[in-house]
């Protein structure tokens, strides 16, 4: 035989008993991603000696591996075993003394049989072999089971050659984990085209390979840092943010809703429970506050996000049932209700079936332990208004009333349930109005309570705080418009008699301010630009469009109130009145009707105004081409290297994708093969540099250069984090150094851990320690 052919075979053979093990520890870090279990792995970790192969530690645990891998049809023998174990003991005591706070399990997995041909004796008298060993020897002892006296000259070789006393031996006993004949998880390069579970471990096991095998020899690796060097972080994380941060002194709750939400759940055992109310009732803000103060299990769903209405993040995808099932099985996968052995991915089919496993699991917890699970799914309305392109609407895929076990509910809340998309047998629930809560106004002492807790600096007296009760009638919306006129104002009298009082509705209120406007078509026209805008609304740019001064003050006069300023911005107070805008600016006046082509005329002068603005960015007029359904202008525009260089001009990652999945749209209206395929290409790219780079992580360079704006940018989107909160909070102490005091307060207030009350420290989420834990010390750190 030569040379090359022993050299061959030789690196088959290593590269054969490699590969299994690499394979295997990724199908047990998978497993423990999966569940949340994993704090950390080490991968050839010399501190660990013999049991250096592969190690990985949950909060409590460590599990340390030896992996005997053959290709060849091979046995193990007695002889072979005992050579072993003094090694994995001196290793197992190694990792007990480095790891005192967890308990260390070692593991010897091989693929080979167990041989039952080797001899064990007792001087020249013949025992047994291996395999009686293990059957009749080594499964007793790991279950304290009485064993043949015969096998006691051989249980005291085995314990000679662990180095252990009885105390210690009895221990590594309990905790040795020996498998042999081991099949190992089979997956491969063919299947990973056909099945998402082999593309994750194929996935999983070459970040393994390649780090044991890198030059800088990194060691240990966190759950954050796994999932983000593969490029996992977004299927570790809701698509949508529905954990919303609404602002406490500004929230008053209406609590003979909360009464009534209170008794529908003790009056029904499970099912649907309808919420309504008018534009700016209340109705999300009381169901997110109200649902944090449950000691039930919750999942949220917000079709909209209420505290950030100017967010592109309000989108069509919102709307989809995709997103939807996504969203509501990670959120209870979190919660541990989970038992596939697959990451949740984006598959309509696969998360439906997985919500309905869920769902029975919740319920069979409910029999056993009381545990109600409540689901709420708030601004449905919002999906056939505004989401008019989404094309498989979650209203559609909503389970049936009878799907719901016991112990289960899902809340929703929208203005209508007369929704053409909802089923008629969720109607029918609705229509009983048994299961029906209509959200209520604030009570003249709430609304008391609300000015009370802003803390404003005018003194208000008795007869005006009645005023204003009288005139807002409790109206949550009406009311905060009031006070902020209120604040504004130099006199507090003539602005509450200015007020009208409310019938109930605040799209009669929009009325009243909307009729002296309607006799301004250039006012018109200014307002129906400035509600198409896809963002908080830039008054320089504004400056730019050489609106006339006249229209600006009659804006100031009319309709500034209902928008919040801040600093050289404006953004909607509220997304009713952008809807009530979008509306009415694009009436046409001989028919009263909405006028398609008035709406895209106003998008198209953006993506004009966009293109030649001096402080906006032109790719801003992006969104604007595709509303505007001048698409091959947006395909002309929008290409691989104009993404390219948005990076490089520090344009968030998230945008740059929206803006590819708007490609992706115009493909799907124009089936056009070669426009899916560029900006398919397009995503998958610009998904693949986010993962190789951080663009948050270089605040303090942004900072030092003076661009504040380029590090706000990249850590958060209105009140949306695109960062972890330890690293915002450290992040806040840098915008404070530098002098930006105000978006240093905003950063901390974002990340702000929930778990911190007035009753201590509060951890549940064992799988997140680490994560926690980072927070915690940035968080302690901020306050030094």
């Amino acid at each position: 035989m030569s040379e090359e052919t022993v050299s061959a075979s030789g690196e088959r053979a290593a590269i054969g008993g490699y590969l299994p093990q690499f394979d295997e520890f990724a199908w047990v870090v998978y497993l423990n991603l999966i569940n949340n279990k994993l704090e950390w792995i080490r991968v050839a970790d010399p501190k660990a000696e013999k049991l250096d192969d592969i190690q990985y530690s949950d909060h409590s645990e460590l599990h340390a591996y030896q992996v005997k891998w053959t290709i060849a049809d091979a046995n193990i023998s007695f002889a072979n075993f005992i050579e072993l174990i003094p090694l994995i003991t001196s290793s197992w005591k190694s990792l007990k003394a480095n790891n005192q706070s967890k308990k260390v399990i070692p593991h010897l997995i091989t693929n080979k049989r167990v041989s039952s041909h080797d001899s064990l004796k007792d001087g020249s008298t013949k025992i047994g072999s291996f395999e009686n060993f293990i059957n009749e020897v080594w499964k007793k002892l790991k279950s304290n089971q009485p064993i043949d006296a015969k096998w006691n000259p051989i249980i005291a070789e085995f314990q000679k050659a662990t180095n252990l006393d009885d105390t210690e031996f009895d221990k590594f006993i309990r905790v040795f984990d020996f498998k042999h004949s081991y099949e190992r998880k089979r997956f491969g390069i063919e299947k990973a085209y056909y099945t998402r579970e082999d593309k994750d471990l194929i996935d999983l096991s070459r970040f393994l390979w390649e780090q044991a095998g890198s030059k800088e020899r990194n060691v240990e690796f966190s759950r954050g840092k796994i999932i983000q060097s593969i490029g996992w972080t977004e299927r570790f994380k809701t698509f949508f943010n529905h954990d919303l941060i609404v602002d406490r002194q500004r929230y008053q709750p209406i609590q003979s809703t909360i009464e009534l939400l209170d008794s529908k759940l003790a009056e029904h055992k499970s099912g649907y429970l309808f919420l309504q109310g008018s534009p700016g009732s209340g109705k999300s803000t009381l169901l997110n506050q109200w649902s944090k103060g449950l000691k039930k299990r919750i999942v949220r769903y917000y079709a909209f996000d209420f505290v950030n209405p100017s967010s592109h993040l309000n989108f069509h995808e919102r709307g989809n049932a995709t997103y939807l099932f996504y969203d509501l099985v990670f959120q209870l996968k979190e919660a541990g209700i989970y038992k596939r052995d697959i990451l949740p991915y984006k598959d309509l089919f696969f998360l439906k079936d997985v919500f309905n496993e869920q769902l029975k699991a919740v319920g069979d917890e409910f029999a056993t332990s009381g545990q109600t699970t409540i689901i709420i799914i708030d601004g449905l309305d919002h999906v056939p208004r505004e989401y008019k392109l989404t094309t498989d609407s979650f209203l559609r895929a909503l389970p049936l009333p009878a799907s719901l076990p016991e112990g289960v509910f899902i809340i929703l809340g929208s203005q209508s349930y007369d929704l053409d998309d909802i089923q008629q047998e969720i109607k029918t629930e609705f229509q009983k109005g048994d299961r029906t809560i209509q959200i209520d106004s604030l009570k003249k002492e709430e609304v008391y309570k609300y000015i009370s807790n802003l803390n404003i600096s005018i003194q208000l007296s008795d007869t005006q705080k009645l005023q204003i009760f009288e005139k807002s009638q409790g109206h949550p919306l009406y009311l905060s418009y009031l006070i902020e006129k209120i604040i504004g104002s130099d006199s507090v009298d003539d602005t509450i008699n200015s007020f009208e009082t409310i019938d109930g509705s605040i799209e009669t209120y929009y009325q009243k301010i909307w009729n002296p406007i309607q006799q301004d078509e250039s006012l018109i026209h200014f307002l129906g630009l400035i509600a198409r805008i896809n963002d908080s609304i830039n008054l320089q740019f504004v400056q730019e469009w050489g609106i006339k001064r006249s229209v600006l003050k009659s804006f100031t006069e009319k309709a500034k109130v209902l928008f919040n300023e801040t600093e050289n911005s404006l953004s909607f107070f509220h997304n009713s009145f952008k809807q009530f805008l979008l509306s009415h600016t694009s009436l046409n006046y001989l028919t009263n009707e909405f006028d398609q082509e008035e709406n895209l005329k106003y998008h198209s002068q953006l993506a004009d105004y966009y293109l030649k603005s001096k402080v906006e960015k032109s790719w801003k007029q992006n969104h604007h081409l595709f509303r505007a359904k001048q698409y091959d202008k947006f395909v002309s525009e929008v290409t691989p290297d104009n993404f390219t260089a948005q990076l490089l001009d520090f344009r968030p990652v998230e945008e740059i994708k929206q803006d590819a999945k708007l490609g992706i749209e115009i493909a799907r209206q124009t089936k056009d093969i070669n426009t899916l395929v560029r900006y398919l290409f397009s995503l998958a790219e610009i998904e693949r540099r986010e993962f190789n780079i951080d663009p948050a992580s270089f605040t303090e360079e942004y900072l030092v250069i003076e661009k504040p704006d380029i590090a706000r940018n990249y850590l958060r989107k209105g009140n949306v984090l695109h960062c972890t909160n330890a690293y915002a909070f450290k992040a806040s102490r840098l915008f404070i150094q530098f002098g930006h005091n105000s978006e240093g307060a905003t950063l901390f207030n974002l990340a702000y851990p929930e778990i911190i009350t007035d009753f201590g420290i509060t951890i549940n989420d064992s799988h997140r320690y680490e994560e926690i834990r980072d927070a915690l010390e940035e968080w302690r750190e901020h306050l030094n």
